[in-house]
């Protein structure tokens, strides 16, 4: 974590979203002098009580500030705590194989980096939690990733076994609908449009699916008025989300390490 008010960061563990952490360190009266908290970088892994501790070691000698009550609080720069991060956490990361599974997929690393960056949900990254992406589920159709806006299922994409393709969907407004060159586009590709009801999803939306590879399929957002339809459906419902500050019920699924390690190969 990181304050403007503090020149170095704070090494802690939280068992939550560490978004929420910050918050609380942030009315905190004991770090609230620093200014607002966000977070540097975190990773989830298996033992944060060691990796906490390993970290706390490697700093404390020179590094850790010896004062009360404010505790955790070292002399370093953003660079040095993420690259210690990095390489004290990389062993005991939660969830380690399908990350490095998505590292050597890297067109679906380009489709996921697009869509986060269209659909404006890289601007919402202190909400997750409320809106979760499942890595590599365990689904019987063995799909790349699923995305979800609290309850309502909003993207996914699942490889057609034996085809070197995949179906794709996006849940998004139907204004989509309203040009020409999209029904030219999902023609192409098998493509089906879906307005009916969806007892999870909010009003005025539709639901889009094709059948193309990974790299093609990253050509939808290149469509008239594809950014505008899907920003429309998904910034609401964040919005709405972020107003009701409820965390989803599908929490527990999240994959925190590939949603920062997307973050870190966008950057």
């Amino acid at each position: 974590m990181s304050a403007p008010g503090y020149s170095g960061v704070k090494i802690g563990r939280s068992d939550r979203a560490p978004h929420f952490r910050a918050k609380e360190l942030s009315a905190d009266p004991v770090y609230r002098q620093h200014g607002k908290w966000t977070v540097v970088d975190y990773r989830q892994v298996e033992d944060m009580f060691a990796t906490e501790s390993a970290l706390h070691r490697r700093f404390r000698s020179v590094n850790e500030i010896q004062y009360e009550p404010a505790r955790e609080l070292f002399r370093l720069s953003k660079s040095e705590a993420v690259e210690a991060l990095l390489e004290t956490a990389e062993a005991g990361l939660l969830g380690a194989a399908p990350l490095g599974r998505l590292r050597l997929d890297r067109d679906l690393v380009d489709y996921l980096l697009r869509l986060f960056r269209e659909t404006g949900l890289s601007q919402f990254m202190d909400l997750q939690e409320m809106w979760t992406m499942s890595l590599y589920p365990s689904t019987a159709s063995g799909r790349y990733f699923t995305l979800n806006i609290d309850r309502h299922e909003v993207a996914f994409s699942a490889p057609l076994r034996g085809t070197g393709k995949s179906v794709h969907m996006i849940y998004l407004d139907p204004r989509i609908l309203d040009n020409e060159m999209t029904y030219e586009w999902f023609d192409a590709r098998d493509g089906q449009v879906s307005t009916g009801d969806y007892l999870s999803a909010a009003d005025a939306g539709c639901s889009v699916s094709w059948i193309g590879t990974l790299s093609d399929a990253v050509t939808f957002f290149d469509l008239p008025m594809a950014r505008r339809a899907v920003i429309a459906y998904w910034y609401d419902s964040l919005l709405n989300l972020r107003d009701r500050g409820k965390r989803s019920f599908f929490a527990r699924f999240h994959n925190h390490n590939a949603v920062q390690e997307l973050s870190r190969l966008a950057s």
